[in-house]
């Protein structure tokens, strides 16, 4: 994040939380209390959002999550690219279709969404021409499980279904033998 501002005086302080697909920013203070409107700024600059496509260079932004429990009055984003983008849309959940109006020119791309309801989700595509970012690769990675280092194979779980098989007739047999009133 690099920047959060707000012109009303309302806290301003970012908690980030990470998770293995997920960058979440909360903003202000859960123990101060603020009644009114207020206003925020939130400059961020975000890397890995665009994906190169047989019809040019994708960004796909789920600006605001569904998960989200605040409604706002209004909600703008701004997306600065090196270059005018040849489609854009903008679509919210809950919204009727041409809520989010969306604008485009020769640096970037603006929606605007008024009366979002809590829950409703605010998802932003832009596609730009091929080659518009320079640094664009489609590249993945593997997030290395428990069941990725250890992969289970027939013998494996037959060889043990066997082997708890033993243990367990062992176990019956022993204390049928030598069990004691």
């Amino acid at each position: 994040m690099t920047d959060v501002t707000s012109p009303s005086g309302a806290p301003t302080g970012v908690r980030h939380t990470s998770t293995v697909d997920t960058d979440l920013f909360r903003i202000g203070d859960q123990t101060n209390q603020i009644r009114g409107v207020q206003h925020y700024r939130v400059s961020l600059q975000i890397d890995g959002l665009v994906t190169p496509t047989d019809s040019g260079d994708e960004l796909a932004w789920e600006a605001v999550d569904a998960v989200d429990t605040l409604a706002r009055n209004e909600a703008s984003f701004t997306i600065e690219a090196p270059g005018a983008a040849t489609s854009s849309r903008c679509a919210t959940d809950l919204q009727p279709a041409g809520s989010c109006p969306i604008t485009s020119n020769d640096s970037g791309v603006s929606a605007s969404v008024r009366d979002l309801a809590a829950a409703d989700a605010v998802r932003i595509n832009v596609t730009y021409p091929s080659g518009t970012f320079t640094d664009v690769s489609e590249d993945y990675t593997v997030h290395r499980t428990l069941a990725d280092r250890f992969p289970l194979t027939a013998v494996d779980i037959i060889g043990g279904l066997a082997f708890g098989l033993i243990g367990l007739i062992g176990s019956v047999g022993y204390a049928l033998t030598q069990g004691r009133d």
